[in-house]
């Protein structure tokens, strides 16, 4: 019985969902998290490869010039509309933590930190009809998980020249998802059945990025990661692997003047590699996706990073779905600002973003999303 109810976790298509993360990823591994920090998330993620807290790119850590800490916390409010019905949602997340620097007299930069690399929290329920005893039964169903995939990194950047860094990051990406079923019958004479399960994760990624700076005008970046297999265990059954994706990064920054700084940057994951492993265990199948950001940030203040003003917007294709063949896509328009306190030595950033998702099923998504960044130099 207890494998039947995990087989019914992970090849059961719900009929409605209270989902916490995005409904387009609990069928799957979760709803992906972008790499970029709250600074970049304000320029609608454009300026993640050259952002010192951003994930994407390891290079970009070159950019923090003194011993940094860092935390972030964010507020999503989301509404969604579905064939089964609607609802309104309010969740709150920590995405990351990173602790880094530069290494004095030396070239090098190094850093560690943590963020998400998939969310996957959401509660499902469905109705459905049995046969037990030779007749049909209804039943109804719900369907829970709590957790995720993280990414714990490590990163050193060496700067070879005044034009060039080069960068390697190393990343373990453990998880779990503690899920839950529940199966009951309006007819009373038949019991309830429960089960809870934990479905665990283990993975190892590594990165290269490289930042060339070409006059004092330009910048480009770009990445290559790979985060090989990731072995899932659902309590005592027989593991499987699932294959994570590549990543490959690109970008490019412009300042046509001291006040003014322009990116725009691309993002291919290939999670279509992961599509036959899904298929095998039930669940809906999986494609390669592609993330086009630009934004622009305005310095307003005479410090320069004091309360700039940024603007952008993202396109994405989403990995995952909730049919077979029918994925949804993201558009997101966001804005950002930030404050430097203690002369310099602490900072707040804050973005606002106003997310839209949507799949061909019908499904809609639209979140408003508040994301704060404390920053400490020591």
């Amino acid at each position: 019985m207890r494998r039947l109810l995990c087989l019914l976790l992970l090849s059961a298509a719900p009929a409605s969902a209270l989902a916490q993360s995005s409904q387009f990823g609990i069928l799957d591994l979760g709803h992906p998290y972008r790499g970029a920090s709250v600074a970049a998330l304000g320029t609608g993620g454009s300026f993640a490869s050259f952002d010192g807290t951003s994930t994407l790119n390891p290079a970009s850590i070159s950019s923090l010039g003194g011993l940094t800490a860092t935390f972030s916390v964010l507020g999503e409010w989301r509404s969604w509309q579905s064939p089964d019905g609607n609802a309104s949602l309010r969740d709150s997340r920590f995405p990351s933590f990173m602790v880094g620097g530069p290494i004095r007299k030396s070239r090098f930069v190094v850093g560690i930190g943590f963020s998400s690399y998939a969310d996957r929290d959401y509660d499902a329920f469905r109705t459905d009809t049995v046969t037990l005893g030779g007749q049909r039964v209804a039943v109804f169903d719900s369907i829970g998980a709590t957790g995720g995939i993280s990414d714990i990194r490590g990163v050193v950047a060496w700067r070879p020249s005044p034009e060039w860094v080069i960068a390697v990051g190393l990343h373990l990406l453990p998880g779990s998802n503690r899920v839950r079923v529940r199966r009951t019958f309006p007819d009373t004479s038949f019991q309830s059945i429960s089960s809870r399960s934990e479905l665990s994760y283990n993975s190892f990624g590594i990165d290269i990025g490289v930042i060339r700076r070409i006059g004092s005008t330009l910048l480009l970046a770009a990445s290559v990661r790979s985060d090989g297999e990731a072995k899932q265990q659902v309590d005592s059954l027989a593991k499987t692997r699932i294959d994570l994706p590549y990543t490959f990064s690109a970008a490019a920054l412009v300042r046509p003047s001291p006040k003014i700084q322009l990116a725009v940057q691309g993002v291919y994951r290939t999670w279509s590699g992961a599509n036959s492993d899904l298929l095998r265990m039930g669940v809906p199948g999986s494609r390669n996706s592609f993330d086009l950001s630009t934004g622009v940030e305005l310095k307003t203040h005479k410090s320069g990073d004091q309360l700039p003003f940024r603007l952008g917007l993202h396109y994405s294709q989403l990995p995952f779905s909730l049919d077979q063949g029918v994925y949804p896509d993201e558009f997101g328009l966001s804005a950002g600002t930030g404050i430097r306190f203690a002369r310099g030595r602490g900072a707040i950033e804050a973005s606002l973003e106003e997310v839209f998702r949507s799949d061909n099923g019908g499904r809609k998504e639209r979140a408003t999303i508040v994301s704060l960044q404390v920053m400490l130099r020591p």
